[in-house]
């Protein structure tokens, strides 16, 4: 009689266990990520010796580390320098079939090299 109850409990325990530990910890794991801290040593405070949520604040007050910011600054000027000039593809392609003059359009595709543009 009682044993579809113990079902609804298990299922509410199980969704308390999801909501309250598993989902905050994943957030203060891609947060650590993001801001180039070590991932497991956060996700391991915020299980057991401080609160997710204060992990979170510390790790937005923290911010990126130095590292990830120089990553983060190239990134970004490699971008603005692929925007500002593009490659033409059709140059790419006619100075390949220069550097290759025994072969033709389609072995250029073939090669794989037109993805490197």
């Amino acid at each position: 009689m009682y044993e579809k109850y113990y079902v609804l409990l298990f299922l509410l325990l199980l969704l308390f266990i999801i909501g309250i530990i598993i989902i905050p910890s994943v957030i203060v794991y891609r947060m650590a990520i993001q801001r180039g801290r070590n991932s497991i040593v956060w996700v391991i405070f915020s299980l057991f010796f401080l609160n997710a949520v204060l992990c979170m604040i510390a790790l937005y007050f923290l911010g990126e580390t130095d590292e990830k910011r120089k990553e983060r600054i190239i990134e970004e000027e490699n971008w603005k320098n692929s925007v500002r000039n593009p490659k033409d593809p059709d140059i790419e392609m006619k100075k390949w079939l220069e550097r290759n003059p025994s072969k033709n359009i389609k072995d250029y595709y073939l090669s794989g090299d037109y993805k490197n543009i």
